[in-house]
């Protein structure tokens, strides 16, 4: 959801880890200490724009 909502480290009052802690205590931040951060995007989803336009092509070039 970080398109939407953001990329939040530590702390996420909107998508918590674990819903029943959440529920219990509401959000609290991490305690710990956070020396780095990486992201890593996975696949791209299938209804992404660059995926869906060969498709669309094809199905175009049918009608046409």
């Amino acid at each position: 959801m970080a398109p939407f909502e953001g990329i939040d480290v530590g702390l996420d009052r909107r998508s918590p880890v674990v819903w029943r802690l959440y529920e219990a205590h509401g959000p609290y931040p991490y305690t710990g200490v956070i020396t780095s951060v990486a992201y890593e995007p996975g696949p791209r989803p299938p209804d992404v724009p660059q995926n869906l336009l060969p498709m669309l092509r094809e199905t175009g070039l049918r009608y046409e």
